[in-house]
C-alpha cells in the first residue's frame, strides 16, 4: 500500500531511550521487585497504533518521573578531611530517603592514595544513613583530593561527585629505620639501668 499508517519511528526511538533510563533504575532493585516486569510489559503495548502520540508520550514521562524519583532518593556523603599516617580506612556515609533498600556502587578514587576494594556494591537501607567502610594504601604523602562516585550497578551517576580531603603523613622508609633504632637503643639504655640499679641494691 501507498501507506501504512501513521510512522513509529519517532516513537519506538523515545521508547528505547525510557528503556535505558528504567534498566539503569532496574539495577537498583531486588531481584524479586516486580515493577521492572510491570515496565517492560508496558513499553511493549507502546509499540501499537492503537494509542495515539498524547497518550504514549505521557506515560514516558511518568515512567520517567518514577526513575527520577528512585535516583533522587540517594544522597551523597558531605565532604569531610580525614589524615592518614599509613594504610588505614576511611567510613563513607551514603543516606536513603525512601522507604525501600536500594543497590549503589561506591568509587573513590584520588592521585595518592589506592583502594583495594575497589568499586563496592551496597546496600542501603531504608531510610536511613548507611555507613561504608574503605580501605586506603597510602601511596605517597601530602594533601590531595579523594573523589567519590555513588552509580547504578549499571554504571550511571547518581550524585554529583563529592571531594573529601586526604593528609598523608606517613612516615618514609628511612625515617622509619631511624625511629626502630631510637626505640632499640632506649630500650637498651633502659636495660642497662635497671641491671645496674639491681646490682647497687644486692651490694648494699
Amino acid at each position: 500500500p501507498d501507506t501504512a499508517g501513521p510512522s513509529l519511528g519517532p516513537r519506538l526511538e523515545r521508547i528505547a531511550e525510557v528503556q535505558v533510563v528504567l534498566a539503569s533504575v532496574e539495577s537498583m532493585l531486588p531481584a524479586d521487585d516486580e515493577r521492572p516486569g510491570e515496565w517492560q510489559r508496558l513499553l511493549d503495548s507502546f509499540v501499537s497504533t492503537s494509542f495515539s502520540e498524547p497518550t504514549v508520550n505521557a506515560r514516558l514521562d511518568e515512567l520517567l518521573a518514577e526513575a527520577a524519583d528512585l535516583r533522587a532518593g540517594v544522597v551523597g556523603p558531605e565532604p569531610f578531611t580525614f589524615t592518614l599516617t599509613g594504610d588505614a580506612s576511611i567510613d563513607v556515609r551514603i543516606g536513603n530517603t525512601l522507604d525501600e533498600p536500594l543497590d549503589v556502587i561506591v568509587r573513590l578514587s584520588s592521585q595518592r592514595l589506592g583502594f583495594p576494594a575497589g568499586d563496592q556494591r551496597v546496600t542501603l537501607a531504608s531510610d536511613a544513613t548507611t555507613i561504608v567502610n574503605v580501605p586506603i594504601e597510602v601511596r605517597s604523602n601530602g594533601t590531595s583530593a579523594v573523589v567519590v562516585d555513588v552509580l547504578t550497578p549499571a554504571g550511571e551517576p547518581l550524585i554529583e561527585p563529592v571531594t573529601l580531603t586526604s593528609r598523608v603523613n606517613a612516615l618514609t622508609g628511612f625515617a622509619q629505620v631511624l625511629t626502630g633504632a631510637f626505640v632499640l637503643i632506649l630500650a637498651a639504655w633502659w636495660f642497662q639501668n635497671w641491671r645496674a640499679k639491681r646490682r647497687a641494691a644486692a651490694g648494699g
